[in-house]
């Protein structure tokens, strides 16, 4: 039995989710939200087709909403629409994910810049509860509660920057990195990296030398990049 076909049964067993009577707008965000979560879940593999008829029945609702919510994830990265093949999960590459990284290596030494004259004492409380949060996550052995928790992690700074556009572009490139972290740790069966990989990553950010956090940023992404492309060189 190949991917797809998995893929079809998995969605098959899965319960029905009827929106008909939820607004057009909320149809559509709820729709995206259960495709993302699939998607994020290894539910939804890459290359995984997606059959609006059947999507559209199990949902319970027309083809509109299911297209804006299609359309929304398309514009995140996640979706690829081929003009008269259909709709697919994007596929993940060792060249999209290095591309991914290093954009993101020069997004977030850019948000540390930003925000290192104004790191106080809400910044620091923050930081360490969402390191926490991620060290729970990690002690629990669940992989997707590990991995929300690791991307929540790394978008704090884009958040306090304030700068929407920065955020914004985390958000889309988060995406590719999340995918790949899924892949990875649903293949391996274990966390990306071990329960201290962050503990310089926290005391830079905490720390006084901008040129430090600059540099563990560096090593921080590059050390993720590495375990990644294993897994996916392994997999040819």
């Amino acid at each position: 039995m190949n991917d797809t076909q998995d893929n079809d049964l998995a969605w098959e067993k899965s319960p029905s989710v009827s929106m008909a009577s939820l607004p057009a707008l909320t149809r559509r965000s709820q729709i995206a939200s259960f495709l993302r979560e699939a998607i994020f879940s290894g539910q939804l593999q890459p290359g995984s087709p997606l059959v609006e008829t059947k999507l559209a029945q199990q949902f319970g609702v027309s083809r509109g909403p299911l297209r804006e919510a299609i359309r929304e994830l398309s514009e995140e990265g996640l979706l690829l629409n081929k003009p008269y093949v259909g709709t697919y999960v994007v596929e993940v590459s060792a060249k999209t994910l290095t591309e991914a990284y290093e954009l993101r290596g020069v997004l977030e030494r850019n948000a540390f810049e930003t925000i290192w004259p104004r790191r106080d004492a809400a910044f620091r409380r923050e930081l360490l509860s969402r390191h926490a949060n991620l060290l729970n996550a990690v002690d629990g052995g669940d992989l997707g509660s590990e991995i929300s928790a690791e991307m929540s992690f790394h978008r704090f700074p884009y958040e306090f920057s304030s700068n929407a556009l920065l955020l914004d572009m985390w958000e889309l490139l988060s995406q590719k990195i999340r995918l790949g972290f899924t892949l990875y740790q649903k293949s391996i069966g274990e966390p990306l990296a071990g329960r201290d990989a962050h503990d310089a990553y926290v005391r830079c950010a905490l720390g006084d030398d901008l040129d430090a956090m600059r540099a563990e940023i560096d090593i921080h992404i590059a050390a993720g990049l590495k375990s990644v492309l294993s897994y996916l060189n392994n997999r040819r």
